[in-house]
Order: structure tokens, then sequence, then C-alpha cells
């Protein structure tokens, strides 16, 4: 599986389907997940546990800046609120690690 051993945040203010569906496909991949709300709370998270990749909505994408792992923003374009697309854009830049 392409994700096995990764540990991934996901940074999403509404805990809905689309996340929980999100948190599904990452984990079928192989992938331990969890979910922050905000961007407060996801530095938090980070000092917590050791993450290797981030998934947010790009209404979180200042996350990019706020901590030193790789990146995936969601909410237009190839990943537009697509579980298999960004599975697809995480494991590329998971892969070059």
């Amino acid at each position: 599986m392409p994700l096995t051993g990764h540990n991934i945040l996901i940074v999403e203010t509404e805990i809905g389907p689309f996340v929980l569906s999100l948190q599904r496909t990452l984990e079928a991949a192989g992938a331990e997940t969890l979910v922050a709300r905000d961007l407060r709370t996801a530095r938090l998270r980070t000092n917590e546990f050791e993450f290797t990749g981030v998934v947010a909505s790009n209404e979180h994408a200042a996350i990019k800046e706020a901590v030193d792992l790789r990146t995936v923003c969601y909410g237009s374009g190839a990943t537009e609120r697509d579980p298999r697309a960004i599975l697809a854009a995480l494991a590329r830049l998971l892969a070059a690690i």
C-alpha cells in the first residue's frame, strides 16, 4: 500500500462526510490519520505526534509555512475534494522522501 508507515495529519474545519471519506481512503492505503479542525490545533498535534505528511483544505493552506512537512492542499483543481486524487497527490509527495 502506498502510505504504509505514514502518519498523516488532516486539517479541516468541518468534520463531515467528506473528511470521513478522506480518512477512510488514506487509511485503506495504509496510513494512520489524525484530524485537526484548525491551524492552532494542527500545530499542537505536530508537537505531540510524528507526522510524515499533511492534507489540508485550502482554507488552512498556511499550515505549509507552519510545519516542515510535505503538504497537499485540496479545494481547487485536480484535488477538488476528491479523496482518490488527494491520495494520489500525497503518495507522489511522500514517495520522494
